[in-house]
Order: C-alpha cells, then structure tokens, then sequence
C-alpha cells in the first residue's frame, strides 16, 4: 500500500483558488501531480 502525500492548507487554498478561477482539475492534476479527483474533492467541500 502506497502512502498518501500529505498537503499543507495553503497549498490546498491553492489548488481550490486555481479551480475556481477556471482551470480543469485534469490540467490541475497534470501541473501538480496529484489526482484530479482530489482537486474535484477539495473543490467541491470547500
């Protein structure tokens, strides 16, 4: 089982500010590295 990166809150801020302004969780996930549908959970419980 592979750990799970752990992400800072303002990174997190971050990502959720990128999304809002319009960018795609699958060029979020590309940039970033990390699952889109972490950016679309993040998103979306803001």
């Amino acid at each position: 089982m592979t750990k799970r990166p752990r992400y800072s809150k303002e990174f997190k801020d971050s990502i959720i500010a990128l999304y809002q302004e319009g960018r795609s969780s699958k060029s979020l996930e590309k940039e970033f590295g990390m699952a889109s549908t972490t950016v679309l959970k993040w998103a979306h419980g803001a």
